[in-house]
């Protein structure tokens, strides 16, 4: 992402949101397994009360 001229924060952001959200359920699952209905599975239980994380790891 370097590349992109992200800034260090959102950077920062964007690996938060990766390690705390998306990677505790996706880790071990290969790229090409991840379909729709399992991102919709993952949305509906992740950050539930917490709105704009939910919508940033969305």
């Amino acid at each position: 992402m370097k590349q992109r001229g992200i800034k260090d924060r959102t950077r920062a952001h964007y690996r938060k949101l990766l390690d705390n959200h998306i990677l505790a359920t996706f880790a071990d699952t290969d790229l090409r397994d991840i379909t729709p209905a399992a991102v919709r599975r993952w949305y509906a239980t992740t950050a539930v009360g917490t709105p704009t994380t939910r919508a940033h790891s969305y």
